[in-house]
């Protein structure tokens, strides 16, 4: 038997389907509190967790027309949307510049002189510069899987979804690119000369 807080929720959705914002306020005041709740425990950060749910809204707003009652109860949508966007959050904050950009961004985020020298500074290029042809001179499938984790932060998993391949080759393929790129760039002494 259903809730007769689930059948209040898709009224209030078909509402906001029809474009009622009254509708959303109402939906807003019942369900904002859990999933912010929700998402402080992911995210541990509560301005962050009142932007999820800022956004959660919006899609609701948008989406409404598309929700479908026989799938889903709304607050168990509203909290798959609220995940999801917890988790991008967390992914932009690891996601790393793609290799080929790496070139580029030592040189602009060079500040103003410090206590640098410019040999420091030629340094730090020389490395970004001797790391990227390494991993250009790695086979194929070596370097897709290493471009994927570091360009588009994937995990093991998710390389092997990409990719159409086996998690254990996905592992092992991200494992001897690491050792090949070890050997070919542990005995270069620009990388060996930390400041």
């Amino acid at each position: 038997m259903s809730d007769p807080k689930d059948y209040e929720e898709q009224e209030l959705l078909q509402r906001i389907a029809e474009g009622d914002n009254r509708a959303l306020q109402i939906l807003h005041e019942k369900t904002a509190r859990p999933l912010h709740s929700m998402a402080m425990k992911i995210l541990s950060n509560s301005a962050e967790a009142e932007e999820v749910i800022q956004d959660v809204f919006v899609l609701v707003w948008k989406n409404a027309h598309k929700f479908n009652f026989q799938k889903a109860k709304v607050f168990t949508w509203m909290a798959v949307m609220m995940k999801n966007r917890c988790i991008d959050r967390i992914r932009s904050k690891k996601r790393r510049l793609p290799l080929y950009e790496i070139d580029e961004y030592t040189e602009k985020s060079i500040p103003e002189p410090d206590d640098r020298t410019a040999a420091d500074l030629l340094t730090q290029k020389e490395k970004a510069k001797i790391i990227f042809d390494a991993v250009k001179l790695l086979p194929d499938p070596q370097r897709e899987v290493i471009e994927l984790v570091f360009n588009s932060g994937m995990t093991h998993v998710e390389v092997s979804k990409h990719l159409g391949i086996s998690i254990g080759t996905a592992k092992s393929r991200i494992r001897y690119a690491y050792q090949r790129l070890r050997e070919n760039l542990g005995s270069n002494p620009t990388l060996m000369n930390e400041s």
